[in-house]
């Protein structure tokens, strides 16, 4: 494995590393919080924002960001 010299620039820009920190989020969300407001939240929400988040990070690694 070799990191790149612009891994500074990587972490703050690709949006590949964006969503999969939202889908972390999210998980975490749907595990930690979701059951203690499990009357106010529809029953799968964050569990779809978290696929939707790691979808989306899935093709975001295919598409190349000029930028970086």
């Amino acid at each position: 494995m070799k990191l790149y010299g612009n891994w500074r620039q990587i972490l703050k820009d690709a949006w590949s590393l964006k969503f999969i920190a939202l889908s972390g989020l999210f998980s975490f969300l749907s595990d930690i919080v979701l059951p203690s407001y499990a009357e106010s939240i529809p029953t799968g929400y964050f569990t779809f924002l978290s696929g939707l988040f790691l979808s989306l990070a899935f093709v975001s690694r295919l598409i190349s960001q000029e930028h970086i």
